[in-house]
């Protein structure tokens, strides 16, 4: 093959491939992020082979594909808030619902391949909002204690911090209390007098201006149960004012029963109702014996 058929060879090959070229359609910026309530720019650009006037959609993707451009107009919600400019749109005040993926279309029926596509993701971030704090109005001393909070609007999700009486809390490994940033927990091992004050908590994330919850008080009281038992113990508590006093190492003098009969010469103290021991030494006695049958046998009748 000389080079004169060499040549020839070559440039059918290339008008064969330059006739076959399609529509490229592309974009500045695949990854688009926005601040709720700003604008968002979907860039898209095309070049045709032969349509000076192709014809441009815009979709978004999802379980239900939804026209964004159809036909030459903006459709459904987008109709008041978005412009086109070539083929790049320009979406108003987004928020976290027009986030997705989005799809410029181009159809140039006068190219040997008349389609081209290219997609655009965009990504709306939302700011912090006032986050709800779960802070109980009263602990007890020597229990355990949680506060909660929780911002579930901001995106990115958000991280917690801990303030008492407008001071931080920070984790320390002496604490005892732990800190979770991620969930907004605040948890007492064991809560003392010390740590009654104002709580409130801020959520974060790094896109707007940190929100904090109003702040609520938290009292701490002493335990009941701690206040019985320091008065089984033998605390200063009130005392029983009605009835007999006595205690397993106390004796109480009985009260002399309906008949004259009181307690035995030599047996040890017991503390009558009524006449009936019930308390002896501390151990619960059975009631007494019916009458006649203490001291001797009934005696039988005569059969004459």
């Amino acid at each position: 093959m000389d080079a004169v058929t060499l040549f020839a060879t070559f440039s059918l090959l290339l008008g064969l491939f330059k006739s076959a070229e399609t529509v490229t359609v592309s974009t500045s910026k695949a990854s688009v992020v926005a601040h709720e309530n700003s604008n968002a720019v979907l860039s898209c650009e095309f070049k045709t082979e032969k349509d000076p006037h192709p014809r441009i959609e815009w979709k978004k993707k999802g379980k239900d594909v939804a026209f964004v451009y159809f036909d030459g107009k903006f459709r459904d919600a987008y109709a008041k808030r978005a412009s086109i400019d070539g083929a790049t749109v320009t979406l108003q005040s987004v928020t976290q619902k027009d986030s997705g993926v989005y799809r410029c279309e181009v159809t140039a029926r006068l190219d040997h391949v008349p389609l081209g596509e290219v997609d655009i993701a965009l990504n709306v971030l939302v700011p912090p909002h006032t986050p709800s704090c779960e802070i109980p109005a009263t602990a007890v001393s020597g229990l355990a204690a949680e506060l909660h909070c929780r911002d579930e609007h901001s995106i990115p999700a958000a991280t917690y911090s801990w303030y008492k009486d407008n001071r931080p809390l920070t984790s320390r490994p002496d604490a005892h209390y732990s800190l979770d940033p991620q969930k907004g927990s605040l948890k007492f091992k064991t809560v003392s007098k010390f740590d009654a004050g104002r709580y409130r908590c801020e959520s974060s994330n790094g896109v707007g201006a940190p929100k904090s919850c109003a702040g609520q008080d938290m009292k701490v009281i002493e335990s009941r149960y701690r206040g019985v038992r320091g008065r089984l113990r033998g605390g200063h508590g009130p005392r029983h004012s009605g009835g007999p006093r006595f205690s397993r190492r106390s004796r109480a003098e009985p009260e002399a029963a309906p008949g004259g009969r009181g307690r035995r010469c030599g047996t040890p103290a017991a503390v009558l109702f009524g006449g009936v021991p019930v308390l002896q030494e501390g151990v619960l006695l059975p009631p007494p014996p019916p009458p006649g049958a203490r001291g001797e046998e009934k005696r039988q009748p005569k059969h004459l």
